[in-house]
């Protein structure tokens, strides 16, 4: 288990390594853990995640949800956010 943990830790290290290596000093500390999780998920994470997939990919299939650009324009509505083509 000690051994785990260890090299756990060694491979956290070499990806904060790549992570500042690769322009990401302007990172927080805890931005850095987010994107190590996202990219190690645990089991748990990954099941929920591929289930996820598969249930929006069988929706698809059956013609559900709505066009990529119309749950863009929902969302920065949503969260007032600007429309990025309206600035240029």
């Amino acid at each position: 288990m000690a051994t785990d943990v260890a090299s756990e830790l060694e491979q956290f290290q070499h990806f904060v390594s790549q992570t500042l290596a690769s322009g990401g000093a302007t990172l927080s500390p805890e931005e850095v853990l987010d994107a190590w999780r996202i990219a190690n998920p645990n089991d748990e994470e990954l099941t929920a995640s591929v289930a996820d997939l598969r249930q929006a990919l069988e929706e698809a299939d059956r013609g559900e949800g709505i066009p990529l650009d119309q749950a863009l324009t929902e969302i920065r509505h949503k969260h007032r956010l600007p429309n990025p083509a309206s600035h240029g």
